[in-house]
């Protein structure tokens, strides 16, 4: 009987051998789910990279011709037309800016603020800027 094995010792020879290929089988998934979680996390890191460059090319063009692109020119603003105003009395006639003009002349302080006061029978204007006052004749 020392040659013939026994079913036993049979049985326990196959279960080390498959043992033996499990083990095998384990360290080849083991290794090849090692490598394909590399190469994946590889390829991610490229994909994130060129989407970078992309993007950072994208934005690079677009300020390019954000810069070429001509401003847009906004239309002056339209001043309405003010009337010219002129006081007549008499046979005796002047203008408002021609009044205005003489007192901006005669005041010192040319950003007061300049109140009128127009006496057509006195044949002159009134005037106070600020704390000056003063009479101009037409």
């Amino acid at each position: 009987m020392a040659a013939k094995k026994t079913v036993n010792e049979e049985i326990k020879e196959t279960i080390e051998k498959v043992e033996e290929t499990t083990v095998k089988a384990a360290k080849k998934v083991s290794t090849a789910a090692k490598n394909t979680a590399a190469k994946t996390t590889a390829a991610a890191k490229s994909t994130a990279a060129k989407t970078a460059k992309k993007v950072e090319t994208v934005k690079a063009e677009a300020e390019e011709v954000a810069a070429k692109k001509p401003a847009a020119k906004k239309a002056p603003a339209k001043k309405a037309a003010e009337p010219e105003i002129f006081v007549q009395y008499q046979g005796k006639e002047v203008s408002l800016a021609a009044l205005l003009g003489q007192v901006k002349e005669a005041v010192a302080d040319t950003k007061a603020d300049i109140k009128l006061y127009i006496k057509p029978e006195d044949g002159a204007c009134y005037y106070v800027a600020g704390d000056q006052t003063g009479k101009i004749d037409f």
